[in-house]
């Protein structure tokens, strides 16, 4: 049996919840900032208010799927905000990509109220979402998870609860550092190729034809993970000579490579943490 949702945000992520509310039954109250985003859903079958406070009056659970951190504010504790109209005992769900600082502000002004809150942040595109392919990256209480929990699983693929409240936050944050790292890298990397007189297609089919895949599937043979430590493991021609060469390279070729610079410098670090650790051998071997 569908149950009455509040949503708060509807724009491209928040649209996209929409639809999975309705495909499993729930009837939905909406608010958004935009009129556009008003307009449309409302065309796709919600009940459309006139302020956060409202669209989180009478419900079971309240999604709030805002922008930034700023807005995140808001849309809960502002004027008309989320916390003025939610009843104790209804979970609050913060979907957004904010800070867990930002999660843990809400979450303590809302306990004041008896209400609860965790953040579910989402890894998915629209489009995923919609589809119902979403992975739910969750911090609060178990109990108040563990309420959450069937509501959310019927919304997407997986929820994976991390900790407490914020955890889910510093969770997708970090995952969303390796995405943009991947890009600049390879912003970097087609840099050198064309400074360096090379046709910049013919490098890229060539080092996707020989690559090994995306290092974050193989990580276990690029990472030592023992009594809490963490760090690369060692390869000696990568770490003492390769990426230097390379960032050599973009100096000779006059490039700004800021990323390409950084890890030559951390992998000159661990060389020398290594050393020490080996009683100052040769810890690239």
């Amino acid at each position: 049996m569908g149950k009455q949702i509040g949503l708060v945000g509807v724009g491209a992520m928040g649209s996209s919840l929409l639809e999975r509310l309705f495909a499993s039954r729930h009837t939905v109250k909406a608010f958004d900032i935009s009129d556009t985003a008003m307009t449309k859903a409302r065309n796709d079958g919600a009940e459309i208010v006139d302020c956060a406070a409202s669209a989180a009056k009478d419900v079971d659970f309240v999604h709030v799927f805002v922008r930034t951190d700023q807005e995140m504010l808001d849309a809960t504790l502002g004027p008309k905000g989320v916390l003025e109209g939610v009843s104790p005992g209804c979970p609050v769900i913060l979907h957004s990509t904010i800070l867990p600082d930002t999660t843990r502000q809400v979450a303590s002004e809302a306990t004041k109220a008896g209400v609860d809150v965790m953040d579910a942040s989402v890894t998915s595109v629209p489009r995923v979402l919609r589809a119902g392919g979403a992975t739910f990256l969750v911090g609060g209480p178990d109990d108040v998870v563990a309420k959450v929990r069937p509501h959310l699983e019927a919304l997407g693929k997986v929820v994976i609860h991390f900790g407490p409240v914020g955890a889910g936050n510093t969770a997708k944050i970090i995952k969303n550092y390796s995405n943009v790292v991947e890009r600049v890298l390879m912003a970097e990397t087609v840099a050198l190729a064309q400074a360096g007189g090379l046709d910049v297609l013919q490098y890229l089919e060539m080092a996707q034809g020989v690559s090994s895949g995306n290092i974050i599937e193989k990580w276990e043979k690029a990472l030592v993970v023992e009594d809490g430590t963490y760090g690369p493991k060692r390869a000696a021609g990568l770490f003492n000579k390769d990426i230097h060469h390379v960032a050599q390279l973009g100096d000779l070729l006059g490039l700004d490579l800021p990323l390409t610079r950084g890890a030559a410098k951390a992998s000159k670090n661990y060389l020398e943490n290594w050393a020490k650790k080996d009683g100052n051998k040769d810890a690239a071997e």
